[in-house]
């Protein structure tokens, strides 16, 4: 068996009528009903159906507009003029429904162009909009009351007023007003809300930046010290270096084969290359180093960027504090100590790979003296001295 089709979505707002939707408390228009003398006729409408919608609280072209008069209810978010003409009982003529759509800032002011039809009894009114459902009412002086079914089941009574085009045109103006006032405070306050994010955010990647700032500098002076290291054991193999010198030295005064004299002797030329290939890892931790240098000047230069972004965020809200905020004092500080820790590195590096140089040349010449004492010829020719880090700009 087929379902039966879905009842049609009500044209009106169900609830609207005493339901205040927030852009219209924030703009502070509620519009009220207009009441005016009674007046049981009103201008002819053709029962037509048409829609346009608006932003901002601008509407747009609507057709040719309300004439003459009508009935009016008026509520937040919406604005209904009724025109009809009779026949007898019968009644036949169009509703303006203006209404209220979305949330600010984008909120807009639709209008919707319904049929109405009906009949009047005394002071019993039937009406029926679009063809759908008919509502009952009661006519009064110069108004009538129908009762609109609501979502939950009950009935809700809306008053209509008689009133001119005008008046219509008066409550619409209110309507647009009150929404595009709405939009503008919200656009506002998101504005401010962004400003605010923005400005939370910078605080904290200057943070994170100075954080990350103080753990490249903490990792440059680790591999400081890793070239101290590396040089001790250079300074063992020299002083192993020179002692076998001064072995061979000894044998050749002492009268031990020639042979076996050079043999050792070429065996000190060989602990001078160890030493020297101990200088060239000292020269390797100071590659190391040099890395870590560069990794704290960027650090330097992503902090003074981050931290000139913040301010000009707070420049432009300047109302707005962050408790906790970095300062341009903070900032200094991390700056210039960092920049004392790279001078204090390159300092310290380019003392080791001096004195590890040194090692080299003292290895060799050991190795010379060795190859002399034994009448072995030349020995090997130290290697080119390891280059120091260039100065910091």
């Amino acid at each position: 068996m087929p379902e039966p089709p879905a009842p049609k979505k009500p044209w009106y707002h169900p609830r609207w009528w005493w339901s205040v939707p927030a852009a219209i408390i924030v703009a502070g228009a509620v519009v009220g009903l207009i009441v005016t003398g009674a007046s049981k006729s009103s201008s002819p409408r053709g029962a037509r159906a048409s829609s346009t919608s608006s932003t901002n609280g601008q509407t747009g072209n609507s057709g040719s507009g309300a004439v003459g008069t009508g009935y009016l209810a008026t509520g937040s978010g919406q604005v209904i003029f009724i025109q009809w003409t009779t026949s007898g009982d019968n009644l036949n003529g169009s509703a303006q429904v203006e209404t209220l759509d979305g949330t600010p800032p984008n909120a807009s002011v639709s209008t919707n162009t319904i049929s109405v039809s009906g009949s009047v009894s005394g002071t019993t009114i039937t009406l029926s909009f679009n063809g759908g459902t008919q509502v009952f009412g009661t006519l009064s002086g110069g108004s009538f009351t129908v009762n609109f079914p609501q979502t939950n089941g009950s009935l809700a009574p809306v008053t209509f007023t008689s009133a001119t085009a005008a008046q219509f045109n008066t409550a619409l103006a209110r309507l647009q007003g009150a929404t595009g006032s709405a939009n503008s405070s919200a656009a506002a306050a998101q504005n401010v809300a962004n400003e605010q994010a923005r400005i939370n955010g910078d605080a904290s990647q200057v943070q994170k930046d100075t954080s990350g700032l103080a753990g490249a500098v903490q990792s440059m002076q680790s591999d400081v010290g890793a070239i101290s290291s590396t040089l001790a054991g250079e300074q063992k193999d020299l002083q192993s270096t020179q002692g076998a010198a001064q072995n061979v030295e000894q044998e050749a005064q002492g009268g031990t084969d020639t042979g076996e004299v050079c043999g050792d002797a070429g065996s000190v030329d060989g602990d001078a290359g160890s030493v020297a290939g101990d200088a060239g890892s000292v020269s390797g931790d100071a590659g190391s180093v040099e890395g870590d240098i560069s990794d704290v000047q960027n650090g330097i230069s992503g902090l003074q960027s981050d931290f000139s972004s913040l301010q000009n965020a707070q420049g432009a809200l300047p109302s707005y504090h962050l408790s906790g905020a970095p300062t341009q004092s903070q900032v200094n500080s991390a700056v210039s100590s960092a920049q004392g820790a790279i001078t204090s590195a390159i300092n310290s590096a380019n003392a080791d790979i001096a004195q590890a140089n040194t090692l080299v040349t003292q290895a060799y010449a050991a190795a010379a003296a060795a190859s002399s004492a034994g009448n072995c010829g030349s020995a090997s020719q130290p290697p080119t001295p390891q280059t120091t880090i260039p100065s910091s700009g």
